[in-house]
């Protein structure tokens, strides 16, 4: 729209609507409001109002109402919406395994800040990630947008600044220019959120983008994109959490090839010291996942990263506190996988009772943590921790806790069998 600069004149009434008005030089813009009138209407969107009120006219929009409205438009006329989107995404529906269509539209209408991020999410954007990652490989942003879904993914979906993201491209050596260049082109083609939100539309799409733009790189390009790797997984600012997300996710980017080896074994000594070096159990789950992850990744896995170390898993192993327990079972499951041995032995130098004591304390909120342990350790139980485990227990407890569970399972089953309003009464 930029060429225009006059509007043709007609007998008819005419609407000329100019999107992306935000994109369109001013004086373009001034022309064309100017010749307006009563048979030629100019009506122009933008994303964004720089400064001051956007001119005389300007009606801003309430983003998060605007998606309420849309939401809720949408529900309302269940059968067609459903139909649009599995259109945009055969994965949602209500066949057995579909992705619910309720969910989908919950979650997009919680986490969109705009519209056009709504519709993303709700039709399942990141299913369109290859054409995506060509567009911006193209365009020479594809290393910019790699660098953009690792962030995203290392850092739980935060919103990183451009100075964090000039500091990890530097390292895969582009330029800030470059990459601030590459960054208005992502958001232009609307790969990135906007210019105060430096984030793809959706996590998923990070992760499948990511997977595509590493399938069409040459050697050198897939250089780059493991510094950004390393770079994220040495940046002791990023939470074990999103660390443990950004490992897993490269391990399983696609099946065709192995993007593991872009990480160097060597620059993870920080990420390994972060691990035994957490508190609460919430990192000591975190970390014994990001431990477990490490498979993939370090040779000699799992002697070349446990070996040393087995005082502190045990002192994990032994209090198994919320929500730790699921961390203690994927490690071990894994351990003894490669070495049943030393999964058995790492069982058995932790407190028997003092785990009978926290599994006899379990409440319905804590239930699931410990069986995810107890279950995912079952077979690496030697047979003297299990005898001092099991007279240690407190079965009383323990039968009390299936009761409520039964409860609450009986009643969550009435609740989706009955019309709320009969429970309410």
């Amino acid at each position: 729209m930029s060429s225009v600069t006059w509007l043709p004149s007609t007998d008819q009434r005419i609407l000329y609507l100019i999107d992306d008005g935000h994109l369109t030089p001013d004086h373009v813009l001034r022309h064309a409001e100017a010749q307006s009138n009563a048979a030629r209407m100019v009506l122009s969107t933008h994303n964004a109002i720089g400064h001051g009120s956007g001119g005389r006219g300007a009606i801003a929009m309430d983003s998060k109402r605007a998606i309420g409205v849309i939401a809720s438009g949408l529900r309302s006329n269940r059968a067609e919406t459903l139909a649009v989107v599995r259109r945009a995404d055969d994965r949602v529906g209500d066949r057995p395994g579909d992705e619910s269509l309720d969910h989908r539209l919950d979650y997009a209408e919680k986490q969109a800040d705009r519209p056009w991020q709504f519709c993303f999410i709700l039709g399942g954007g990141w299913r369109r990630a290859t054409t995506a990652a060509d567009a911006a490989r193209i365009a020479g942003a594809d290393i910019t947008l790699a660098a953009v879904a690792i962030r995203q993914m290392a850092s739980r979906d935060a919103r990183p600044s451009r100075d964090e993201l000039h500091s990890m491209l530097e390292d895969a050596g582009v330029t800030n220019v470059a990459a601030d260049e590459a960054l208005s082109w992502l958001i232009r083609e609307r790969l990135v959120v906007g210019t105060s939100d430096l984030r793809t539309p959706h996590q998923r799409f990070s992760s499948v983008v990511l997977g595509r733009i590493l399938a069409g790189q040459d050697e050198v390009g897939r250089r780059a994109v493991g510094a950004l790797l390393n770079s994220a997984l040495t940046d002791s600012a990023l939470p074990l959490a999103g660390l443990h997300f950004l490992l897993h996710e490269v391990r399983f980017l696609d099946q065709r090839y192995i993007w593991t080896g872009l990480v160097d074994p060597a620059r993870l000594a920080p990420l390994l010291n972060r691990c035994w070096t957490v508190v609460s159990a919430d990192e000591r789950m975190f970390a014994m996942l990001v431990l477990h992850e490490l498979s993939g990744y370090i040779p000699g896995w799992p002697h070349s990263v446990l070996d040393g170390r087995y005082d502190v898993l045990a002192q994990w192993f032994s209090d198994p506190q919320e929500p730790s327990g699921y961390g203690i079972g994927r490690l071990t499951n894994a351990v003894r996988e490669k070495d049943e041995q030393l999964a058995n032995a790492l069982i058995g130098a932790s407190d028997a009772e003092g785990v009978a004591a926290t599994v006899s304390r379990a409440s319905v909120a804590t239930a699931y943590n410990l069986s995810e342990m107890l279950s995912f350790t079952g077979n690496s139980r030697p047979e003297a921790w299990k005898a001092r485990f099991s007279a240690a227990l407190d079965r009383q407890a323990l039968v009390a806790l299936g009761l409520q569970l039964a409860e609450r399972r009986i009643a969550l089953r009435l609740r989706q069998a009955l019309p709320s309003v009969v429970l309410d009464r």
